[in-house]
Parts: C-alpha cells; sequence; structure tokens
C-alpha cells in the first residue's frame, strides 16, 4: 500500500497523502512495539521470570487495538475510493491519457503537447455526482482514438476557475482554442435518444433544387407489429452522418449522405423494448400514409437585396444564429449555424507584432471571395427552421458588380427567374450601410435599379435593414438623411410611398456572428470585448425577432406573380422594340412602291399602257427562317454591307462574315455586342482575334434567326374581275388605282393601331412599376467622362466610345419618355400584355410576318433562360474573367470593357 500511495501521491490530496502515512506510520509503531513487546515477555517466560499468562494479557490488548484484520478493514474502507481512483488513473497512464495534477496548468500543457483537439475529463473525485457515468464514458473515448486529457480537480481546484468550466464532473470537448461542448456527458446522452434510420439501397446526391421539405417525425414501424415501441412520433437522424432526416414531399427521404425513396429505410428507435435491430414498415402502405400526412412548415419567404459588400452573406447567417439562440452563450456552447461560406480577415497580436488571419467558413461554389466582385454569384435559398415555422432567406447577387452594369441586369433576371418558383415573398429587405455621409451616384444608382425591377405592390413589403449599426450606435447614421430624401422624391416624383416608420427599419450588426467564429479559432479576446459583442448579440436578437413579427403580422405577402409579370411585360416591350421597327419600316417601304405604282398607272397613255403587264402589285416583305442553333457573326464595318433599297432612302444591314456557323456555346444574348461570353466561341484564336474575319472578339454577336427580304407580286383582285367581265382598259386602269389606294388606307390603320399597342405597354409599364427604369445611367456616364477628362493624359478612344454611349442612351431615353408622356393612362393588368401581342399577331398585312420575326426573337431569349433554370448562370466564369481581365492589361484598357458592357446594357434597357 504505502508502495501504491508513494507511485501515485501525484493523484491524490496532500491531507489524503498525510493521513495515509500517518496512518502507515502508526501501524508500524504498533506492530514494532507488539513485536518488542512479546520478545521481551517471552525470554523472561523461558527463564522464569514471568508467567506464562502475560501472552493473554498481550493477545486482548491486541484484540482491542485498531490494528486486528477486523479493524484494519474499516481503514481500507476508508481509503477505497483512492485505491480506485488509483486503479482508473493507472488505466488511463497505460492507454497513453495525459494526466494533469497538481500545480499544472492545462493551457501550458496543450500548447507544449501542441493539443488541436481533445477531451478534457475535469474529474473532481470528491464528488460521486455522475463520477461513475462521466468515467465510464471517458474510458468509451479512450478507444476512439481522440487525444484524451484528464484534469485531477481533486488535486487542482484552480483548473476550473482558469479555463471558466462550470461545477461537477463533466468532459468537455476543446477544439482549436476554445470549447465546442463543455458537457460531452449530455450531448452523449442525447445523441443515446436519438432514433436512427438506415438506408439499404444506394443513395442519390440530393437535387439542388428542392424547395419544399420537413424534418421527418413519424412512429417507429416496431409500435404497428407488437406494440413493443410507444406510438409517440420520433424525430429520426441518419445513422452515418447523425443529421436530421428529411422528407421532399415527393416521396424521398434524405439528408447529407444522400437521397432515397422512403420505402428503402430501416428504423430504430430509442424505446427501451426495441432491440439492437433496424426494422422497417411490413406494409409500405401505412409507410405512404403516414407521410401523406406530413405537412409543409408555415413559410416566411425573405428576399435581400443590396449594394455589392454591404454583407448580405453574414447578415444571413447572423440572423439564423440570432433566431435560433437567444443569447451568444448558447451559440458558443452549441453548434453554431452556417447556411452560406464566407470568409473575412483579423488581426491579432503574436509576440507584439499584429499578424494579420484570413477566416474562412465553409467553402461553395456559388460564393465569390474576390474584392470588388459580388461574393454571391447566383440567387439561392438558405433556410433555419424555428419551431414550425421555415424561414427561408433568398440571398442575391449585390448591385453595383464592378464587372458592370451588364452583370447586375444579368443578376437581377436570374433573381426574377429564381423567385418564379415561390408563390409569396413575406417580406423584401433592402440593405444598406449606416454610415453613407452623401447621396452618392452609387447609392442612387443601387436603390434605383432596385426599385425597377419591383412590382409597385411590393412597396408595402419593402424593409430597409442596416447592417453594421455598432458604429453608428444601433442607428442608420449618416445614411438616414439621404434615404429620406430619396424617398420624400420618390413619393413627389412617382407618387410612390415607401415606409419609414420603426415597424420598416431595422439595425443589425453583424460582427457577433465572425467574433464568435474568431473564437473558435483560437483568437483571444477580454471580458470586456466580450462584453460588448454580447450586447450586439442581443440586439441582434430583438431585431430580428421584430422583423419575422412584422413580415408575418403586419403586411400581407407580397404576390411574386405581379413582379414577374411586371418584368417579363418589360422583356416583352424590349424584345418587340426591333420588330417593331423593322414592320415600320416595311410598310413605309411598301408605302413608297405603292405611290411609285400609282403614279405609273396615272401617267401612263391609256392606249400603250399594258394593263395586264401591270396586273401584280409589288409588295416588299420579309422571309424569316428559325434557326435552332446561334450563329457567330462579325458586326464591324469591315463585314457588314449597308445596302440601299431601290427608289428608297431605306437601308439594310448585311452580315457578310458568318464566323462560327454553328456555336455550341450556351447562356448568350443573342444580338448582343459585345458579350464577354463569345471569347470561347471557337472563332476566337488565343488572342481573341477572329480567325475567320480578323476582327476583335467584341465586335461579334450571336443571331438565331436570318431575315430574308424578298419582293412579291400580289394579284390585284378588282383588277381580275375587270378583265374578266370585259372593261376597257380606262375602267381597268381606274380600278387599279382604287384598290392602290384602298391598300395605302389599309397599310396608315395598321401603322395607327401599332402606335395604339405601344401606347397600351407603356401605360401599363408606367402604372405597375415603382421606377419604369434606372435614370441614373446618364449622370454615371457623365461622371466618368469628367474623370477621365482629367486623366493626364486622357484615354481619347475610351473618351470617344462613352460619349457615343452617352448619345445614344440620351436619344434612346428622349423616345421611351416621350411614349411614356403622351396619351391618358390606360389600366392594363398583367395578364393583358400577352393579349396586346396577340393583337399585334392578328393585324392584317403584317401580322403574319410580325409574329415571325417576335416568335425568333424571344424564343432565343427563351433558350437562353432554359439554360439558366438548369443550372446556375454565371455568365463571368472563371476562364472568361481571365480573358476578360489579364494581369498584363493596364486600368484604362480594362475600364475600356467594363463601359463597353455599360454601354451594351444601355441599349438593351431600351430595346
Amino acid at each position: 500500500m504505502d508502495k501504491t500511495f508513494s507511485q501515485y501521491e501525484y493523484c491524490l490530496r496532500n491531507d489524503v497523502i498525510q493521513n495515509v502515512r500517518q496512518k502507515l506510520h502508526d501501524l508500524k509503531e504498533f506492530y514494532n512495539e507488539l513485536e518488542k513487546q512479546l520478545h521481551q515477555n517471552l525470554m523472561d517466560i523461558r527463564s522464569g521470570r514471568k508467567y506464562s499468562s502475560i501472552l493473554n494479557e498481550i493477545l486482548h490488548r491486541y484484540r482491542s487495538s485498531r490494528y486486528t484484520p477486523q479493524a484494519m478493514a474499516s481503514i481500507y474502507q476508508e481509503f477505497d475510493r483512492y485505491r480506485e481512483k488509483i486503479r482508473f488513473v493507472h488505466y488511463l497512464s497505460m492507454n497513453k491519457v495525459a494526466c494533469f495534477g497538481r500545480e499544472t496548468s492545462v493551457e501550458v500543457e496543450r500548447i507544449k503537447n501542441n493539443f488541436h483537439h481533445c477531451f478534457e475529463y475535469y474529474c473532481d473525485w470528491s464528488n460521486v455526482n455522475n463520477l461513475f457515468e462521466t468515467s465510464n464514458l471517458f474510458i468509451k473515448l479512450i478507444k476512439n482514438g481522440t487525444q484524451m486529457v484528464f484534469v485531477d480537480l481533486e488535486v487542482n481546484p484552480r483548473a476550473r476557475n482558469i479555463n471558466v468550466v462550470p461545477e461537477g464532473n463533466r468532459i468537455c470537448q476543446y477544439f482549436n482554442g476554445r470549447y465546442t461542448d463543455k458537457d460531452y456527458l449530455q450531448t452523449w446522452k442525447e445523441k443515446q435518444s436519438k432514433c436512427f434510420v438506415k438506408c439499404l439501397g444506394q443513395k442519390k446526391s440530393v437535387p439542388k433544387n428542392i424547395s419544399k421539405f420537413v424534418y421527418v417525425k413519424l412512429p417507429c414501424p416496431q409500435s404497428f407489429k407488437d406494440e413493443s415501441c410507444g406510438a409517440a412520433e420520433c424525430e429520426w437522424y441518419c445513422a452515418d452522418c447523425e443529421q436530421r432526416l428529411q422528407y421532399d414531399f415527393k416521396q424521398h427521404f434524405y439528408c447529407r449522405c444522400g437521397i432515397a425513396p422512403v420505402e428503402a429505410y430501416q428504423f430504430h428507435c430509442s424505446d427501451q423494448h426495441h432491440g439492437e435491430s433496424y426494422v422497417t414498415f411490413e406494409n409500405n402502405d401505412k409507410l405512404y400514409t403516414l407521410i401523406h400526412e406530413i405537412r409543409p412548415y408555415e413559410e416566411v419567404n425573405i428576399l435581400l437585396l443590396g449594394e455589392t459588400g454591404v454583407g448580405k452573406t453574414t447578415f444571413i447567417n447572423s440572423s439564423a444564429n440570432a433566431v435560433t439562440y437567444s443569447k451568444l452563450e448558447e451559440a458558443e456552447m452549441s453548434e453554431p449555424i452556417c447556411l452560406i461560406p464566407s470568409q473575412f480577415t483579423c488581426t491579432e497580436l503574436d509576440n507584439d507584432e499584429r499578424v494579420v488571419r484570413k477566416i474562412q467558413i465553409g467553402q461553395s461554389e456559388n460564393e465569390n471571395f474576390k474584392d470588388g466582385e459580388s461574393c454571391t454569384q447566383s440567387p439561392k435559398s438558405h433556410v433555419v427552421i424555428v419551431g414550425n415555422k421555415l424561414i427561408r432567406y433568398i440571398d442575391t447577387p449585390g448591385i453595383g458588380d464592378t464587372r458592370g452594369t451588364t452583370t447586375d441586369k444579368e443578376n437581377f433576371a436570374s433573381i426574377l427567374q429564381y423567385i418564379s418558383q415561390f408563390d409569396k415573398i413575406h417580406g423584401i429587405c433592402v440593405l444598406l450601410k449606416p454610415n453613407e455621409s452623401r447621396l452618392n451616384l452609387v447609392f442612387k444608382y443601387c436603390i434605383n435599379e432596385l426599385l425597377s425591377h419591383l412590382h409597385v405592390s411590393a412597396a408595402a413589403n419593402i424593409v430597409f435593414c442596416f447592417t453594421r449599426a455598432r458604429e453608428t450606435f444601433y442607428q442608420p447614421g449618416d445614411s438616414w438623411p439621404i434615404l429620406k430624401r430619396y424617398v420624400d422624391e420618390l413619393y413627389d416624383n412617382r407618387n410612390v410611398k415607401l415606409d419609414l416608420s420603426t415597424k420598416s427599419v431595422y439595425c443589425f450588426d453583424n460582427e457577433a456572428f465572425r467574433f464568435l467564429h474568431l473564437m473558435r479559432n483560437g483568437v483571444k479576446y477580454t471580458d470586456d470585448e466580450r462584453a460588448i459583442f454580447e450586447k450586439s448579440w442581443e440586439i441582434s436578437v430583438k431585431e430580428s425577432q421584430r422583423l419575422l413579427n412584422h413580415f408575418q403580422n403586419d403586411v400581407a405577402p407580397h404576390i411574386v406573380n405581379e413582379t414577374v409579370s411586371l418584368n417579363e411585360a418589360r422583356q416583352i416591350i424590349l424584345t418587340a422594340a426591333q420588330p417593331l421597327a423593322d414592320i415600320t419600316k416595311n410598310i413605309q417601304k411598301n408605302y413608297i412602291n405603292i405611290s411609285r405604282q400609282q403614279t405609273e398607272i396615272q401617267q401612263a397613255d391609256a392606249y400603250d399602257f399594258k394593263l395586264r403587264g401591270k396586273l401584280m402589285i409589288k409588295h416588299i416583305g420579309f422571309e424569316t427562317e428559325e434557326i435552332e442553333y446561334p450563329r457567330t457573326v462579325c458586326n464591324s464595318s469591315t463585314c457588314t454591307e449597308t445596302k440601299k433599297q431601290p427608289n428608297s432612302e431605306v437601308k439594310k444591314v448585311i452580315y457578310k462574315a458568318i464566323c462560327h456557323d454553328h456555336c455550341y456555346l450556351k447562356n448568350v444574348t443573342p444580338e448582343t455586342a459585345p458579350n464577354p461570353a463569345l471569347q470561347e466561341c471557337a472563332a476566337m484564336d488565343a488572342d481573341l482575334i477572329c480567325k475567320e474575319c480578323g476582327c476583335q472578339w467584341d465586335t461579334h454577336l450571336h443571331i438565331r434567326f436570318i431575315q430574308r427580304e424578298v419582293e412579291k407580286e400580289v394579284e390585284d383582285e378588282n383588277v381580275r374581275r375587270s378583265i374578266d367581265q370585259n372593261k376597257s382598259e380606262i375602267e381597268i386602269q381606274l380600278d387599279a388605282i382604287k384598290s392602290l389606294e384602298e391598300r395605302i388606307d389599309e397599310y396608315e390603320k395598321v401603322q395607327a393601331d401599332i402606335d395604339q399597342i405601344l401606347a397600351k405597354f407603356a401605360s401599363f409599364l408606367k402604372e405597375n412599376a415603382i421606377l419604369a427604369y434606372n435614370d441614373t445611367v446618364e449622370d454615371y456616364l457623365k461622371l466618368n467622362i469628367r474623370d477621365e477628362k482629367e486623366q493626364i493624359p486622357p484615354n481619347y478612344e475610351l473618351l470617344k466610345k462613352m460619349e457615343e454611349q452617352l448619345d445614344r442612351y440620351q436619344e434612346e431615353k428622349r423616345i421611351l419618355d416621350s411614349r411614356l408622356e403622351s396619351g391618358e393612362i390606360q389600366h392594363v393588368q398583367p395578364g393583358d400584355i400577352k393579349e396586346l401581342q396577340k393583337e399585334l399577331e392578328n393585324l392584317p398585312l403584317v401580322g403574319k410576318d410580325f409574329k415571325i420575326l417576335f416568335d425568333a426573337t424571344v424564343n432565343g431569349v427563351k433558350k437562353n433562360l432554359q439554360v439558366g433554370q438548369q443550372q446556375p448562370h454565371d455568365p463571368y466564369n472563371q476562364a472568361a474573367v481571365q480573358k476578360y481581365h489579364p494581369k498584363n492589361r493596364n486600368d484604362n484598357e480594362r475600364q475600356l470593357g467594363k463601359f463597353e458592357s455599360i454601354g451594351q446594357s444601355i441599349m438593351s434597357l431600351f430595346g
């Protein structure tokens, strides 16, 4: 015993060691004295000096002492728990567990032993509460191969205080500088109480477009067999990835591992009577009956819009945690919710030097971490379940992307396409920075771009959320006056009222979420700094709950189809612009030709006039051949030819260079140049020069139809009837002139009908859009022209292009404004747009031509949109970005490319 206690003194308290040593000393003294008495009395008895009865007295004193085997049992029992502890510590040391005893600093030992991930057992052997359960669990964990640490609180009670570990025997999980779990026994018990499933078949990859799901809650199949398990519904987890099992409302269960039909799963509930085996439903009809009774969550859909860099991604992660954990400590003790991978940088002191650290949370193809470019590359939903509600945050690409307004336009097209899958949007959050000190052009451009894509009925659902508000004391700060001025001007100029009351203004600070992950990555903070972020967390919780309450109780959901229809109508209007222009030119050319024929007939000599040779009326029209695939053509002056029509001032552009007859590139907007996606066309060489025509890439475009101008002869029925009736040549001539005059009247009526329909299109746009178009593009171009002129020396080529773009924009804006301002307002509903399109297609004389041209143009756009529905559309893929922004290109050249994109966006704005 003395040897054992000496060997393991490091795990025993000093008073215990002293007590053991004292008792061993007393025992040794007693036996030494007893031995001495026996020896002396035996000598005396043998010499006759004492009687043998003296031995009975010695024996009686021994039997009545504390050192008989019976009496020593109580002493052994007193130290029995220490022997158990010694055996336990001995087992730990034999299994290479790091044992931290007296005067040992856990933190110092971690650093010395390079422990980044370990389980630490804070053990107070004098506290029997949970001692047996915790010790047994610790032994089980040893077998898992993770580094294990035994912290003996009985001999080192300060270890608990130093590391802020709650009282009691507990196993803590330590990872990368912080405790991720301070009561692993409870976590383990919860895991044991979970119900698990296994998939019998092969799982498939989980589709990305699951729009509706619930976490699975079903009774155990065994409860329907022998009733050995309870009939209550259980929450089910995957036995492999330990994630909650979900149902997609299409007869599939899925988790992180994959997806499979519901009948492919076996179940094992936590009922103590279940047994060891996994079981299935004996009758699949019972399973189908149960899943058909599953009801979807009550959904709250929140669309997030904002300028690039405002912090939408961090806002979503922060809000998801705020609605789940009411306090920072709860999130710290649990696994923080990270709906979207993101990254940020921080600095920390390391030996009196500031070191920059990059903190990356997760990894995703949908996130782009390049400076200045929108981090989110395409719209995507991120959901969090709170009670029986599903809160869906719809993350979108940022507005004001440095890649140009063309990218913004494409981003909004993808947003509208994405939200069309939802019936309702409960809230539209416009995220703003709180410290904008003036109404600058970028701020106004971004707000205008947002509002120009929203139906006027969505105004009630718009709220303004200020991010990073801690630096402005959780108030809107300098941004408030400029936002209020902008909203007032919007009301004065457009009669659209955006609410700026407390119900529609929210102030958040996302830094608490970052602080949480900084701690998880081992960054140290003082108690005062922690208190600041705890307050930030509490405010975010309060604002998040207030925001959700507003969307659910204060405003009616916005019907998504209204916004989608508005933008579809705008697209129809813009797409129809070119076909309508072609048809108008066609009408004018026919008018000129018919007038010419009328003059010729009137001037013809009645006797020499060969009426039968003039029987056929010349009519100029279009034959359009739709192409199922795109062709790459060159739009440069050297590769196009402008032909003047006979006896007319009308000119027609002819594409002479078909550079790639069948181009396989997708996601290329037809009839748009320059288009960066065409850099990938097979016709381009490594220097982005066309191998067929030798021109630069930016002069090329895609076409999906070919227009062939044809001159046809149409027989005049009146002339034929007069000939048949043997009318005189003079009578036939007069009938021909009358027929031509009637045809001219028909064309003029058609022209008036087209103008009237266009007026209805403009009226619809004016009535239903918060903003008909973004009018800040002109100011933006003027600002950049002025800035470029101040450069020494200026880039004259860039200046010329920007000034040409400005001239085009001003002319197109004048035309659109005249349409919007002329005539009375006509109340046109979203469903009327398609009917108006049919009216155009049914017009006499030109309706058929219009339908052919219109279908050819619109179908080309639809084909590109369908490609976007199949997979997220990113026109600036990595290869294109590398070609479009090569490292060896100077800043002026990059800016030139940027303004080429802006110009294209301006042109597409007006069709």
